[in-house]
């Protein structure tokens, strides 16, 4: 009886955590203006077991310069992954490339370069589903008030 009750309890935390980053994520790409920027570099290195990439890019604003190598809004994690989707990310920042990077005008300092939706935060809500519907298995599976087991 702990393992559904566990279950009951994890999936809504997952839920709800996935939701918040989810929100977070459109909150900071919400208003982001676009901006010219130059890859100063790009590659990738492994870390943990996982392939991660970066790219570092300058941009301009209002005259002055701004460095950055965040690929994904906050809170998104710097890029990891497969070896396609680095090879995808590598080839689409190669080192000179003139790219568009987004920046909220209230802090130019902070960018990204990925102003898309990510998929990522799916995983904890699905988990979270998933962990609630294993959690009402057992309650599912007890016998009505008043039947013949």
């Amino acid at each position: 009886m702990l393992k559904p009750l566990i279950m009951a309890v994890a999936g809504p935390v997952l839920i709800a955590s996935g939701v918040i980053m989810h929100w977070r994520q459109c909150a900071a790409r919400r208003g982001a203006v676009p901006v010219r920027a130059t890859v100063l570099d790009s590659g990738s290195e492994r870390v943990d077991d996982k392939s991660v990439v970066w790219v570092n890019y300058r941009y301009v604003v209002d005259g002055t310069e701004y460095r950055s190598s965040r690929v994904y809004p906050p809170p998104g994690p710097q890029p990891r992954g497969g070896f396609f989707h680095i090879r995808r990310l590598q080839r689409r920042y190669p080192k000179g490339a003139e790219v568009t990077a987004y920046y909220k005008p209230s802090d130019p300092r902070y960018a990204f370069l990925e102003n898309h939706p990510q998929w990522l935060y799916a995983i904890p809500v699905i988990l979270g589903l998933t962990l609630l519907v294993l959690a009402a298995q057992p309650v599912l599976s007890l016998p009505l008030p008043g039947s013949t087991p």
